[in-house]
């Protein structure tokens, strides 16, 4: 044999070994390394109201954990006093069956979340925990991290936008892979959604959000605040902002908590309105890229029925600001909601205001306007004057 042809066998045998070494270390059970921080825990008591999100909570970490077949796991809970717990290391028995292995980590797992005091941060107490939250798990390698628990009510686009930053600054240090659970209650687009977001945009991080029950949206009850919707059927051009901006604030006071309704991806998105000039350049970029609703049940009834799913759980205390916004879309012959049903609820919900602001309305805006006042008995105020029936 010539040394070429013995060259090629030795590298090949190499390779072998490699894959055979790199197939068994893949297969083989492993140590797993578990950190959980939990911020608010209002919503993580067990009361009836939330024992259902508990519950599915801790059996996807108990799922993910068994899915990853290991031998040891270690558990640690990060938050405030009143919610920290040191590690827990449990380690699978010789001998011991499978059933009863997976049993010792829900019931590990479980036990973590059992707190003797309710915790509620400030907005930066937030983002001290999470950022040394995430420094400290990033030095250990193949650490797991599960965010849970909630931000505060009052959580705004100043403390998100610092939370960004600092989490930034934190991944340009720390550049080994990590996996990160998302199970934050009412992750909203805008706030704790694009913390996640800048996470998951780094090649190195994988971030899995939890499918968990949807907990209604929670509203920041300031009492300088008003609550505002703004049901959007198109974008709004750049000339036509600051008009918009105008009628809502004329109509509620210069800073309120808005929510984006449209039928894209924007749906939900929420902002602190503060009347900064930070305010205006985000909220002027997040309406400038809404879709056109059109008529369908999944665009304009979608809107409508959110809007009712909505302000109907809110309380009937509450003042609620419904803002209609941009053209409506052409009507085609097939009802979009049962007539019958829909609009008689929605005439029940209290302390509702509507509105619709338009730009140069045309005579298809003037007949929705017209069917929602007279035929459905949905009280419209208008950014335009209306014709008499």
């Amino acid at each position: 044999m010539n040394k070429a042809k013995l060259l090629i066998l030795v590298g090949a045998a190499a390779l072998l070994l490699v894959g055979v070494f790199l197939w068994f270390k893949s297969a083989t059970p492993s140590d797993l390394n578990v950190k959980i921080v939990v911020f608010n825990n209002d919503l993580l008591l067990n009361d009836s109201s939330t024992i259902r999100y508990v519950a599915d909570f801790t059996q996807k970490v108990h799922e993910y954990i068994v899915k990853a077949n290991p031998l040891s796991v270690s558990l640690e809970l990060f938050g405030s006093a009143g919610v920290y717990k040191p590690k827990m290391l449990i380690k699978r028995k010789p001998g011991e069956r499978d059933f009863e292995w997976e049993k010792e980590i829900l019931d590990s797992v479980r036990s973590l979340f059992t707190f003797p005091v309710r915790v509620t941060l400030a907005n930066n107490e937030v983002n001290e925990l999470f950022i040394t939250f995430l420094r400290k798990s990033l030095e250990e390698p193949d650490a797991i991290l599960i965010f849970a628990g909630s931000f505060p009510e009052c959580y705004d686009h100043t403390s998100k936008m610092n939370l960004v930053q600092s989490v930034n600054s934190v991944l340009e240090k720390y550049r080994r892979r990590a996996e990160i659970l998302n199970g934050i209650i009412d992750c909203r687009k805008g706030l704790e959604a694009d913390v996640f977001d800048t996470l998951s945009a780094r090649k190195n991080i994988r971030v899995e959000t939890m499918n968990l029950p949807k907990i209604t949206t929670r509203i920041c009850e300031e009492k300088d605040l008003p609550v505002v919707y703004g049901m959007f059927f198109d974008s709004v051009k750049e000339n036509d902002f600051e008009a918009c901006l105008k009628y809502i604030q004329d109509n509620v006071g210069k800073k309120f908590v808005f929510t984006i309704w449209n039928s894209g991806p924007k749906n939900d998105y929420t902002i602190r309105f503060l009347n900064t000039t930070r305010d205006s350049v985000e909220l002027k970029q997040q309406v400038a890229a809404l879709e056109r609703v059109k008529w369908s049940s999944s665009s304009i009834g979608f809107l409508f029925k959110h809007c009712y799913n909505t302000i109907s759980n809110l309380p009937d205390s509450q003042k609620k600001y419904v803002f209609m916004i941009g053209h409506f879309p052409a009507y085609g012959s097939i009802p979009v909601l049962d007539r019958e049903v829909f609009w008689p609820r929605l005439q029940k919900v209290k302390n509702v205001r509507y509105y619709h602001f338009v730009q140069n309305p045309n005579d298809k805006d003037r007949e929705y306007i017209d069917a929602l006042i007279h035929d459905k008995k949905i009280p419209v105020e208008t950014s335009y004057q209306l014709v008499s029936r």
